[in-house]
């Protein structure tokens, strides 16, 4: 078994194209993705298989299954990391809708959390599909013998495991604390100005109080105005559309009027 945190990067991008086959484009280029989990792996814990998709329309996620976990990883062009990790045990459910190039697989977590990912290679998900299966099968055929062994009014280990993974609310702490670094990391980048900084600080702010405003994905029209700024920089758009699609996006938050 490799040792991933002594390994160097070469070995384990070779690693990656064995896991892969070799023949995966969105797969190969996860690179900086699979570096930073593979280190981050426990002990007993081996990678099995990998795939690459869109998550939620967030392109450039990391699928990586191991003998323990699946993981979901993406790295964004500011370099903050997100990374989902659940034991395979809490997979309840996945399904797959197969297209001509390009597929999507449905993720089902603990009967509560579901992750829908797209732009997947067909001949890529044909390659990690059994692996999938091969690893709830075994987890299921082991969590049947515990029951067994259990007493009645014993409680499964799943039913821990599902409070630990309870979503956070609209006031947790932490959420209103990464939203605001999210925000600050595009004034950072020039992508916003602090007009505009203003108008989104008090929406998530006032958003965080009163459940009601709560009517926009701050993180997604961060990410959307994060990628808008990479078109520019491109040369797909021009600054002036830029400029007219983020004011756009700016109009839609409920808070905007009383913060002009």
């Amino acid at each position: 078994m490799m040792n991933y945190k002594a390994a160097s990067d070469s070995e384990l991008l070779a690693e990656l194209n064995k896991l892969s086959g070799d023949s995966s484009v969105g797969i190969s280029s996860r690179k900086k993705e699979f570096l930073y989990v593979v280190r981050h792996l426990e002990t007993d814990e081996r990678a099995i298989a990998v795939l690459s998709g869109d998550l939620d329309g967030k392109k450039g996620t990391l699928i990586l299954l191991t003998s323990i976990n699946i993981h979901f990883i993406r790295i964004s062009l500011f370099k903050k990391i997100h990374h989902d990790k659940f034991p395979i045990v809490l997979i309840t459910k996945c399904d797959d809708k197969k297209g001509l190039l390009f597929s999507k697989i449905i993720f089902n977590i603990n009967h509560e959390q579901e992750y829908v990912f797209s732009n997947i290679e067909k001949k890529a998900l044909d390659k990690f599909l059994p692996r999938l299966n091969e690893s709830i099968t075994a987890y299921e055929a082991l969590s049947y013998e515990q029951d067994e062994q259990q007493a009645p009014t014993s409680q499964p280990e799943i039913t821990s495991l599902h409070s630990d993974e309870s979503k956070p609310s609209i006031l947790d702490t932490s959420s209103l604390v990464e939203k605001l670094e999210l925000i600050e990391e595009l004034k950072d980048f020039e992508t916003i100005n602090n007009k505009e900084f203003n108008i989104l600080k008090n929406y998530i702010l006032e958003s965080n109080l009163d459940n009601r405003l709560a009517t926009v994905n701050i993180k997604t029209l961060c990410e959307d105005l994060d990628r808008l700024n990479d078109f520019v920089n491109e040369g797909v758009i021009t600054k002036k559309d830029f400029s007219t699609q983020k004011q756009a996006l700016l109009a839609a938050l409920p808070t905007n009027n009383q913060s002009q």
